[in-house]
């Protein structure tokens, strides 16, 4: 999985879930279907991952119970749908178990609140929940997979917040995957330090990292960063002045993440797009953002949407 073949290990977890049933071993059965679920999340197969945790939530053992109540919120949180959901699963973990939780669910379960909490808008939040969840996972012994990912959140979320300093931390998390062999998340820190490169006005540098993460992504199937880096690639263009080039790339990218419904990028994609479009057409991207934005309680998203309206002229 973590190598970039999030389909093949989903074929192999599925036969281990089969094999340990047939010998009665439960726990090892939980054990697989815990990673299956992650490899689902990966394919952004979120209804799947979230039926394969249910079960060991309603049939595992305690410490397997909270691995899948953590990954049940990490797809309600990356498919963007159920975010009090997703938050009152990781709250109840750490009402109910606090003395049952290791370093990485601890580290996991910060995490996945600063993912919360910057689809709200809650960006200082944000900031402060990967601060916690990296100062966690990067003790001797780090915890790796949660290391790297809070490093790349917190870059990113840092430059959502106007702060490009954070590039230290996305770089370092590209030279551990990288030496690791975790090539799976190459994609996201490629994606991240083109969008820093692009707040320093580094084009050049940051269509390198795009293309770099794009080629990847592509290559591994990771089809929510094929979406997010096609956008990316699109608010590329608009700084260069290339406006059909950017209507072409937002509108692939769009259509891309409706159809893997990954709801916070495809409201992000289209107010990128609404400013290039006709004002009917742009009405009705906004319209549709809008939609998704108060289905989620995304206040500082729904903020730039009355934003963006205001601009338009009135309607016929």
């Amino acid at each position: 999985l973590n190598s970039g073949a999030p389909a093949q290990a989903t074929d192999e977890l599925r036969a281990a879930v089969a094999l340990a049933e047939q010998r009665d071993e439960r726990d090892t059965a939980d054990q697989a279907r815990l990673q299956l679920a992650n490899a689902l999340i990966a394919q952004a197969r979120f209804a799947e991952a979230i039926a394969t945790a249910r079960q060991i939530v309603e049939h595992g053992s305690a410490t397997n119970k909270i691995s899948a109540k953590l990954i049940w919120a990490t797809a309600l949180s990356v498919e963007g749908v159920d975010l009090v959901g997703a938050a009152q699963l990781l709250q109840d973990s750490i009402n109910h178990l606090p003395m049952l939780l290791t370093r990485d669910q601890l580290a996991h379960i910060q995490f996945e609140l600063g993912s919360i909490a910057a689809q709200q808008g809650k960006l200082e939040e944000a900031i402060e929940h990967y601060h916690a969840s990296l100062a966690l996972a990067e003790q001797d012994p780090p915890e790796m997979l949660q290391y790297i990912l809070s490093l790349n959140n917190l870059a990113y979320h840092m430059l959502l917040n106007g702060d490009t300093s954070g590039a230290h931390y996305a770089e370092r998390g590209l030279a551990l995957v990288r030496e690791y062999g975790m090539i799976n998340f190459q994609p996201y820190l490629h994606s991240t330090l083109g969008e820093i490169a692009l707040a320093r006005y580094e084009y050049d540098e940051a269509e390198r990292q795009f293309n770099a993460g794009l080629e990847l992504a592509d290559r591994l199937n990771i089809r929510e960063r094929i979406a997010g880096i096609t956008a990316n690639l699109g608010l590329l263009a608009i700084a260069r002045g290339q406006p059909t080039r950017a209507v072409h790339r937002l509108a692939t990218a769009q259509a891309q993440a409706d159809a893997l419904g990954t709801n916070h990028l495809a409201a992000l994609i289209r107010t990128w797009l609404a400013p290039l479009l006709p004002p009917d057409e742009a009405r009705e991207a906004l319209a549709e953002a809008r939609a998704i934005a108060e289905s989620g309680g995304r206040k500082h998203l729904l903020a730039e949407i009355d934003a963006l309206e205001a601009q338009l002229p009135p309607a016929d």
